[in-house]
Order: structure tokens, then sequence, then C-alpha cells
């Protein structure tokens, strides 16, 4: 399955706009700010926190019982649904990074009690440099070479625990520290190891911090939390904080530059959407609970096909009634969604509303269709089998298992759509997508067959005559980033946002990556996975600010401060959304991997592609599957 998210803007009658902005930011983001309030508070919060998970009918129990609030009356039953599928977002999200934060500060505690300096672990080989390297080499010699540079650390890691030889686990740390080798130069000094110290005690206490964050909360459409916030430090002179903890709270609030944008409705039913055609042969559509209210589809060239897809979906099931399965239309979900403009007039003018659908491209052609529908037959058939292999089937049972056997026989009948030969590309060959503060985008063609790399790519030679633009941008961030420095000095929270040219980049880099995937018949980009990216280059950052100026907090600060604007900012998440969306459209498999944080880049992309090789070959992760 390859998923992209394609949009548009929805153009309606003011009476329409402001409607349904007063349903969404009266009615539907207040009752996801009160279940987030109570779920806060519930005495039962920390056992949930603990467990990862929020009870299995919580939320359904608080959204029935809220339901009779006349505060949060009168909303059609599909943004009730809405309600419940963004905490549930929400919350999975939150736990999630919870718990790698969790994961990863049990590492760096564990490392950080491992590591010691050179000097303290020659005690242990008397001194001499030669048997600690040679009990360092013993040890690599037998871990597997073949394996990426992550998983040999992983190994040592695990030796250490299972070890109380003091020599092994002095051996061990010092592999680790010399990024799992043996390094020709055999002096550690005390700075070096001082600021590799100070380095990972930084990434402890930030995971610390991130830990401790606060449960969800909402959106403050009336900026109210920031206006109490703004009174208690007003009054100051009475009203001091009570600790620097919250002192720091008050500081982030008022930092803090809240949506001014109720939260979004989402669609899960394909069919909670109507799809028209004006006498302008111009698309409209209507949404379920909204019936009355009709929207006008605006798109560029580029999309314009997804949605008349969608059109056509539609009627030819209308037209061949009880033929076609909703099951496969090319639309999945779809979301109604207010987007922040520096518009005049009230907020429903301000503001412009678009419609963000959810699309499967395996459905785009006639091919793809097909497996798409094979796939899901199967799934029916197996639900069918389990259900008559029960004895004295109820009513209610029968009629589900008909209900199933009639949509068995839609799936055979496949939407007429173009052809288009799947994609083959050969297994053996992978892409490694390296990316980082100093060079933004490295490839690497692997053979993870037999372990080579047949090329590398820097950023330079993936945009080719367009490279300046890269320069261009850079510029523009910087530029951007001190006219907003100037704008909260003036205490003003409308601050300028970045032009489409970081976008333009992004797309012109995907669509270089993909020409080369599709030249070399690549059957698997491996992309990085960003979600420690930050904490690692701000330690980074911060180390480094150390060591150039010690014993200076402000001036440290001021440092990295500056050292952040000089090195090259990227929108990383956006780069691989691109990078997605492309290699959907033509089939080939994206994997996320973890990045080396060792070695040059050209070699973080080797290793990048080698590790998702040594995960399938060891079956943690099925060789086709899609990401």
């Amino acid at each position: 399955m390859s998923l992209i998210t394609i949009q548009c803007r929805l153009v309606a009658s003011a009476d329409t706009r402001q409607f349904l902005w007063m349903l969404m930011s009266q009615k539907n983001t207040p009752l996801i700010n009160e279940i987030f309030m109570r779920i806060a508070e519930h005495p039962d919060f920390s056992v949930w926190k603990e467990k990862g998970k929020l009870p299995k009918n919580f939320l359904a129990q608080q959204i029935a019982e809220l339901k009779e609030d006349k505060r949060f009356q009168g909303q059609p039953s599909r943004f009730y649904a809405s309600v419940h599928k963004m905490i549930d977002y929400v919350y999975e999200s939150w736990f999630t990074i919870q718990d790698k934060n969790k994961f990863r500060l049990q590492g760096h505690t564990r490392w950080l009690e491992m590591l010691k300096p050179d000097t303290e672990i020659l005690q242990c080989f008397d001194g001499s440099w030669e048997k600690l390297q040679n009990q360092a080499k013993k040890i690599l010699d037998e871990i597997d070479s073949t394996l990426s540079h992550t998983r040999i650390v992983d190994k040592l890691f695990k030796e250490y625990e299972a070890t109380n030889d003091p020599r092994i686990q002095g051996a061990i740390v010092y592999l680790i520290k010399n990024g799992a080798s043996i390094p020709d130069n055999k002096v550690e000094t005390e700075k070096k190891y001082k600021k590799l110290k100070r380095k990972v005690e930084i990434q402890v206490h930030k995971l610390k911090k991130q830990i401790e964050i606060s449960a969800p909360t909402g959106r403050d459409l009336n900026q109210q939390k920031w206006l109490d916030t703004l009174i208690l430090a007003s009054l100051a002179s009475t009203t001091m904080p009570l600790n620097q903890a919250q002192c720091d709270r008050w500081f982030s609030a008022l930092k803090k530059n809240s949506p001014s944008i109720p939260y979004p409705v989402i669609y899960e039913t394909n069919e909670d959407l109507k799809w028209s055609l004006s006498d302008q042969n111009r698309l409209h559509v209507r949404f379920n609970g909204l019936s009355d209210h009709t929207f006008k589809i605006y798109c560029d060239s580029r999309q314009l096909p997804y949605f008349q897809r969608f059109y056509e979906d539609q009627e030819l099931k209308k037209a061949n009634k009880n033929q076609f399965s909703s099951a496969l239309f090319t639309l999945r979900s779809a979301m109604i969604i207010w987007k922040e403009d520096d518009g005049k007039g009230e907020l429903w003018d301000k503001h412009k509303l678009y419609l963000h659908c959810t699309l499967d491209t395996d459905y785009w052609t006639v091919e793809g269709t097909q497996v798409v529908a094979q796939r899901k037959q199967k799934e029916v058939l197996n639900i069918i089998d389990g259900m008559k292999e029960k004895d004295d089937l109820r009513d209610t049972q029968k009629k589900f298992i008909q209900r199933k056997e009639t949509t068995l026989a839609r799936l055979n009948n496949i939407f007429p759509r173009p052809g288009k030969p799947i994609y083959q590309g050969n297994p053996n060959l992978f892409l490694g997508v390296a990316m980082g503060l100093q060079e933004s985008v490295t490839l690497a063609l692997v053979n993870v067959g037999e372990g080579k790399a047949i090329l590398y790519r820097n950023i330079k030679q993936l945009l080719g005559d367009n490279y300046h633009l890269l320069r261009r941008r850079r510029n523009e961030k910087q530029k951007l980033n001190h006219q907003n420095h100037k704008a909260r000095k003036r205490a003003s929270f409308q601050q300028k946002g970045e032009s489409n040219l970081g976008e333009y980049v992004d797309r012109l880099i995907a669509k270089s990556i993909l020409k080369i995937a599709q030249e070399y018949k690549v059957s698997t980009i491996i992309i990085p996975l960003l979600s420690q990216m930050r904490s690692i280059t701000e330690a980074e950052v911060q180390a480094r600010a150390e060591e150039r100026i010690p014993e200076y907090k402000e001036g440290q600060k001021k440092y990295a401060k500056d050292y952040r604007v000089q090195v090259h900012q990227w929108s990383y998440g956006r780069l691989i959304d691109n990078i997605k969306a492309n290699s959907a459209k033509v089939g080939i498999v994206v994997r996320e991997g973890k990045q080396p944080k060792q070695g040059t880049f050209t070699d973080k992309a080797l290793q990048l592609a080698l590790s998702i090789q040594q995960n399938i070959t060891e079956g943690k992760i099925p060789r086709n599957t899609k990401f």
C-alpha cells in the first residue's frame, strides 16, 4: 500500500464558511480540549502513561457523555467520530514518543555509566596500549564484519552486559568510543574525553526534560492561557514563581505561538464525500452531516486528475448499482482543515479552508487495482470461513455473512482504469539516502548482495544547474530568521513564513533521486529515521559551544544560537514526504532506517542501505512490505 495526500481549496459562500467555522471552533475543538483535560486530570493517567495506551472504551464513553452537554450539542455524527479519531491519533503519537524517549534515556544513561577515560581503562592492562588494542581486536574478530555499524555497536553493548571481566569491559568501552574500530592515534586527550562525556550528559538531560513534558492540552483558540500567564508575569512583584520550573513554564507559555485555528475534521469513510459537476464543469463536493452546504474544488493542474478520479469512481458505482464496491475507490479518507492566512475581516474570511484527501496509488491502474482486489478477497474469504466454522449462528451473524459474500462478488468487478506495467526493480539494488547538517542529502546506490556501493551522489550532483538555488534558499532562511527575531523583540507574534523556494528545491531533489532509482532499477529506497536527529544535532551544537567558550553560560548560548544560523537548515520531513510521494507513483518501496551517527555521509548512506537488508535477512522486516 502506497498512500499519498493531496489538497485543494474549498470555496463556499460566506454563510457556509461562517457556519463551518463556528461549528468547528465553538463546538468541535472545545470538545477535544475538554476530553484532553479529563484525560490529564484522571487519577489513573499515570497508569495509562506507563502502559502507553488509553483504556479501550474510555474515549467512546467520554464522547457519549459530553454529547449531552449543551456546550457540545448540535454536531453531525461524523464530527463526534472525528473527535474520537483525532484524540486517539494524538495520544497514540504522544505515547509512542514517550516510549522512544524512555528507551533512548535508558541507553544513554547506561552509556554514561560505562564511559571512562582511556587512562582508567589502561590500568586494567598494566598501562600497555598493545594489550588493550589486542583485546579490542580479539573482540572485533568474534563479530560478523558484514554487519552494519549500528548492529556491531549493539552487539558490543550486549557483550558488555554479559561479562564481568573488567579487561573485556574496558576494551568494549574503548571500541564504542572510537566508532567500533581501533584508532591509529592512541592518545585520548582529557579535553576530548570531557567533550564526549559532556555531550552524553546533555543528551540525557534533554531526554529527561522531554519525558517530563505535560500531556496534550488542546488548542487555546481564544489565547486565554497566554493572557492568564501574562497577567501572572506582570504581577511578579506580588506573585513570584515558586521555582525555576514554574518560571520556565511561564516563559514557555508566553513564547509559544498557539494555533489560532480549530482542529481538523476527519472523514474515515470515502462515501461520506459526495462529488458533483456544475454546469461550468467545475467539481463540487458535499459532506455527510453538512449536506445543505456545497463547496467548490480549487486545485492546481497536477492534482486535478485525482479529484476527477474520485468523481468518476462515485458516478460509475452509482450508474451500475450493486456492481462495484467502494472498497476499490481511489479515495481512502479525507480531512477538512482550516489554514492560517493573513486575510482581513472575520475569522472565516481571514483563514482559508482546505480539503486534504488520502489516496492509494495502487488503485490508480488496472493492474494495481487487481492486486488490491485479490488481497481484499482473501481477507473477506478468511472472515467468511471463520464465521461458518461456528455452530448455531444467530440471524445477525447470518446476515453479516451474506453482506460479506455480496462484497466478495463486487470485488470481482474492477473499475475501468488505465493500464500500466507494475514496476519491477532489482531486489539486490537499494538506494540509501543520508541527511544531515553539513550535507543536506547524500546518495549511495548499493548492491546489498555483495555489500558494495555502485555509485555515490552528493547534493551538488543531484541539483546540477539548480545548485545555486540551495545558496539562495539558505540566505533566505537566515534573513527570515533575522526578521522573525526582530518581530519577537517587538512582541509581534505575527511572524513571516518562508516562501515556496524550499518546497521547490525539495521537489527537485526528490525528482533527481527518483530518476537515479528508475535508471538503475532500484527496488528499495531507504530514508533515515529522523526522530533522533534533533537531539543529536542539539547535543553536538551545545558540546561545541562549551568547548569554544568554557565556563561561560551566556557566551555558550550566544555561540550555539549563531552556529545554528550558520549551519544549513533543512526541512527533512518535507523532503522525505516528497521522496515518498514520488516513489509511490512509480511503485518503488520506501523504508526507514536508523542513520549512523559517525563516519562520512557516504558511509552513512551505505550503512543505511545495508542495515535494512540485514533486517530483511533476519526476518524483522517482510521483504515486500511498503511504507
